[in-house]
């Protein structure tokens, strides 16, 4: 039995048995507590948890036959699987148990395969729609149709709601502010949480803007690592 924080190198196996209810058995391991991979990241429950694990990461499943089972059920190994905020390789699978890999979300390049018309490069606007490819890969948009935006906005009751996708990986964003639409841009006080569960390499966040006096200009800037 783990308890408290159990900090493991990435590559390293975790066994977790799973119960009928769909909740890891505590005499194997328990992972209702904080699991900390490679000294940063965090997992409270591997069946849901809106954090990300370190790819590489293996995780083997015991007695999986519950509500998870759904997940692997039909997949061959080697197929892959996004759980959470997680991609899965199924690296073994029988009756009893199941191996996964985390692997890290695609890149550019493999996300601009998608763009059928030769217009590739990150500075290109494949669709015309007056985004670039880059802003449409980091915030995950379709690049093959020009409609949509990057962000959306809508008040609800005192609070301004601004809506955007993040990738899991691979890129880092800000909420700047602005009183007059000039530089300086600046950091925005304002705060930002997840908004819902992990779309494959995405991640929907938002930021709540409370409405007062005066004008204030907000924006989202994201940028590739």
């Amino acid at each position: 039995l783990a308890t408290g924080p159990l900090t493991l190198e990435t590559g390293a196996t975790v066994n977790v048995e799973i119960n009928s209810s769909g909740t890891p058995a505590a005499d194997v391991i328990n992972v209702s507590g904080e699991v900390v991979l490679s000294g940063s990241l965090g997992v409270t429950d591997i069946a849901g948890s809106p954090a990300t694990l370190a790819p590489g990461t293996k995780l083997t499943l015991l007695t999986y036959t519950n509500t998870l089972s759904g997940e692997f059920t039909g997949r061959p190994e080697g197929s892959e699987f996004t759980l959470g905020s997680n991609t899965f390789l199924i690296r073994y699978q029988d009756a009893n148990a199941v191996t996964l890999e985390v692997v890290a979300p695609a890149g550019y390049d493999d996300w601009k395969t998608q763009i059928t018309n030769g217009l590739t490069e990150r500075n290109e606007d494949a669709d015309s729609d007056g985004f670039t490819n880059l802003q449409e890969f980091l915030f995950g948009t379709d690049p093959t149709a020009n409609t949509g935006s990057l962000t959306t906005a809508e008040r609800s009751g005192g609070d301004l709601i601004i809506r955007w996708r993040e990738r899991s990986e691979g890129a880092s964003y800000q909420l700047l502010e602005s009183a007059t639409l000039e530089n300086p841009w600046i950091p925005s006080a304002a705060p930002v949480t997840t908004d819902g569960a992990a779309d494959g390499d995405y991640q929907p966040m938002k930021a709540t803007i409370t409405i007062g006096a005066g004008k204030n200009f907000f924006r989202v800037e994201g940028e590739e690592d």
